[in-house]
C-alpha cells in the first residue's frame, strides 16, 4: 500500500497536491474524500474477515488504518510534499504502534 501510494503521490505530485488543496477548501469534496476512506475501510474489513474474527477488533483495525492514512496525506499536503508520502505513512504507523 505504501509503495503504491508513494508512487502515485510522487509521480504526479503537483497535480495531487493541487487536488488535495482543493479538497481541503471545498466541503463537498471533503465529504467525497471521507466516503473514499469509508470505502477503503469496508474493503479492508472484507479482506480481514478471514483472519480477524472479532468484529470489534476488525472494525477498529480498519478505522485506525483509514485514519492514519488520512492524517498522513493531510500532513503531506500541509508540508507541501517536501517529504515522500511513504515516509510520512511509516512515521505515522510507528506512532500508532507506540500507542499500544
Amino acid at each position: 500500500m505504501q509503495a503504491a501510494l508513494g508512487t502515485i503521490y510522487e509521480t504526479d505530485r503537483k497535480r495531487v497536491l493541487r487536488r488535495s488543496d482543493l479538497m481541503a477548501k471545498t466541503a463537498v469534496l471533503q465529504l467525497a474524500g471521507r466516503a473514499q476512506v469509508h470505502a477503503l475501510r469496508e474493503g479492508l474489513d472484507r479482506v480481514l474477515r478471514a483472519t480477524v474474527k472479532d468484529p470489534l477488533e476488525r472494525e477498529l483495525l480498519c478505522a485506525v488504518f483509514g485514519s492514519t492514512l488520512e492524517v498522513s496525506v493531510e500532513r503531506w499536503r500541509k508540508e507541501r510534499a517536501r517529504r515522500p508520502l511513504g515516509t510520512i505513512v511509516r512515521e505515522a504507523f510507528r506512532v500508532v504502534a507506540r500507542l499500544g
